[in-house]
């Protein structure tokens, strides 16, 4: 598959950085191969889910390189500046005002490593590190938001930004990749930044915004038992960095 030749390059780029240039792409980009090429996403608070395609390897490290060369711009606290700057090198803004759920993605991804509180709602012992966004390896409506692995386990996210009951969706994700295990697994043993080389099972997240009154109907915890999935709500909250 296509898919995997493209995670093979982009890995292949990957590999020749060094650990600290590694992790400074690491803190606000990531990198998704696909069937037609390889994008480079950004999780900017400004420019949240905006993507770069690249057309082969070689592109691929010089805009890596361009970013970590220019790292101190893009984190800059002028931001339009620096959305000025990732423009310029090709991460496009959309004309109008990013989704909610694209906010949310982002933040969810930037955090998740660190998460303690994403583990122990899901009983998961480790903590669940981010490995791949909007994965699909054909067409369909396959599209996972957000996938995850604690160790042991893949946890397959999808996102909402509002409340819904049709969180079978979710679960139909899970048995579409338990049927293409094979295919799945060969996609991620070779995926960049964050390959899987085993997993046990596939867990399915629905991911809601919070409300007091939603939270505590009964209903959510039926909806989660006929699925075979987890719901958890989200609170907006602030993230604290000390000096």
């Amino acid at each position: 598959m296509k898919i995997i030749k493209n995670a093979e390059i982009a890995t292949k780029e990957w590999m020749s950085f060094n650990v600290p240039d590694k992790e400074k792409i690491r803190k606000y980009f990531f990198i998704r191969p696909t069937n037609s090429g390889i994008t480079i996403v950004t999780t900017l608070p400004f420019m949240p889910m905006r993507g770069k395609v690249v057309k082969s390897g070689a592109e691929l490290k010089s805009t890596l390189q361009k970013i970590i060369k220019s790292y101190s711009k893009i984190t800059q606290t002028d931001e339009v500046a620096a959305s000025d700057f990732m423009k310029g090198i090709g991460f496009n803004q959309r004309s109008i005002q990013n989704s909610r759920e694209e906010n949310y993605q982002a933040i969810f991804i930037n955090s998740m490593n660190d998460d303690h509180n994403l583990k122990i709602k899901l009983g998961s012992a480790s903590n669940i590190n981010y490995v791949a966004s909007e994965l699909i390896f054909e067409r369909g409506n396959y599209r996972v938001d957000v996938v995850g692995y604690n160790g042991s386990d893949l946890f397959f996210f999808e996102f909402k930004n509002v409340r819904t009951t049709k969180v079978n969706q979710v679960s139909e994700y899970v048995d579409y990749y338990t049927k293409n295990i094979k295919i799945l697994s060969d996609i991620l043993e070779h995926y960049p930044m964050n390959p899987v080389s085993t997993f046990n099972q596939i867990k399915g997240v629905m991911v809601m915004p919070y409300a007091e009154s939603a939270y505590k109907d009964p209903m959510w915890k039926i909806l989660a038992s006929k699925f075979n999935i987890d719901i958890v709500f989200f609170a907006e909250s602030l993230l604290y960095h000390k000096v």
